[in-house]
């Protein structure tokens, strides 16, 4: 499976599609774009160093962070700020399937390193199940899910 969140969302997005879901596959293709704006200034913060910041202060960060990033763009910027803040919360369908796509894509990326060698990679497995049920879209990501969990594409 390609390595891409934008791919992978959109591959979801069409699997949603095919079983009749209604969703608007351009909104989750922005999206999946934008999921991890203030990445560009923070990095990708793993959960291991997460869990010492108060949850309420990476999400006051990362509001500013969005804001300052898009606010010179005008009505573009605020666009893009609202499905920003969209994906964050969860409040779609388009969003679930973002951030299932994200999970999906760290998944990848930790059987890319195990058949480098790597070892001790639980913590990228270790919430899947309890990450992907959250979201309440299971009949769409449990097949690719089990495929990556026994190794295969």
């Amino acid at each position: 499976l390609f390595r891409s969140v934008a791919f992978i969302a959109m591959l979801l997005a069409d699997l949603a599609q095919q079983r009749g879901w209604e969703l608007n596959i351009e909104k989750v293709l922005r999206m999946a774009l934008l999921h991890d704006l203030t990445e560009a200034r923070t990095g990708d913060l793993p959960n291991t160093i997460k869990r010492y910041f108060d949850k309420s202060a990476l999400h006051t960060a990362d509001e500013r962070i969005a804001d300052e990033m898009l606010n010179g763009l005008g009505a573009i910027g605020e666009e893009y700020l609202l499905l920003w803040r969209e994906y964050e919360e969860r409040s779609s369908l388009e969003s679930r399937i973002v951030k299932a796509a994200d999970k999906l894509d760290l998944l990848l990326q930790a059987r890319e390193y195990e058949k480098g060698g790597a070892n001790n990679l639980q913590e990228f497995r270790a919430n899947s199940e309890t990450d992907f049920s959250s979201l309440g879209i299971d009949e769409l990501v449990t097949d690719l899910v089990e495929r990556l969990k026994q190794g295969r594409s």
